[in-house]
């Protein structure tokens, strides 16, 4: 009546979970221009609590290591970014992150280009209206140069007008100085006194005269010298 019994032994083996990549900057398909710097970052997590190592690459070659790298040397193109993330206990990730590099000439053109078709814009809209102007006839009675002589008539010396006050029996008159460019000409106003005294009240008035006389207050005309 015995009953069989069986020995065997159990091996536990740890199992390694390999990492998962939570996030990834930039999205795939990010634009930039040429010589901008790109800034890769990323976050992954690992279940067994392994210390995680990033490497980014491109096409084999290294561009860096850690969660966060920058670049800034990629050439107009579409580029493909290999980032790996491993564990160290033989789990390892990989995830494609793709970009792409605009040339910098292009964009550096086209502010030139832009200016340079406002410039001929504008030349072009100069040359209508001159070819305008040009096909119109000038008006019959306008020279057709343009030059309209004016009429020149005898040299006229200014009028002054003085009205002097009768209330007293010696009245102050005071004549505006006459500007040198008037006193210059031929046949002008010759006036160098700006005041004197006057006995009789009245209107004098000068227009086209070289010389005038006023009272001097005791009885006497006084007039320019001679």
């Amino acid at each position: 009546g015995g009953e069989p019994s069986f020995t065997f032994s159990l091996e536990v083996v740890n199992v390694n979970d390999d990492p998962v990549i939570n996030t990834v900057v930039p999205q795939s398909g990010s634009t930039y221009d040429e010589g901008a710097e790109i800034l890769l970052e990323a976050h992954a997590v690992d279940e067994d609590g392994d210390t995680l190592t990033y490497v980014w690459r491109k096409d084999g070659k290294e561009l860096g290591t850690g969660p966060s790298i920058s670049i800034d040397d990629l050439p107009a193109g579409t580029h493909t970014i290999v980032l790996e993330v491993s564990d160290g206990a033989g789990g390892v990730v990989t995830y494609d992150l793709e970009v792409e590099v605009q040339s910098s000439i292009g964009s550096s053109l086209l502010l030139p280009i832009a200016l340079i078709a406002v410039i001929v814009a504008i030349l072009v809209a100069v040359m209508v209206v001159r070819g305008r102007s040009r096909g119109k006839s000038p008006p019959e009675d306008v020279p057709e140069d343009d030059e309209v002589e004016a009429e020149e008539g005898p040299d006229e010396a200014p009028r002054e007008e003085i009205v002097i006050d009768s209330s007293s029996a010696t009245t102050e008159l005071t004549i505006e100085p006459v500007p040198e460019t008037v006193l210059a000409e031929e046949g002008g106003p010759d006036v160098d006194a700006t005041s004197h005294e006057v006995e009789d009240a009245g209107i004098i008035n000068l227009e086209n005269a070289r010389e005038f006389r006023v009272g001097n207050g005791n009885g006497q005309e006084e007039g320019p010298e001679e």
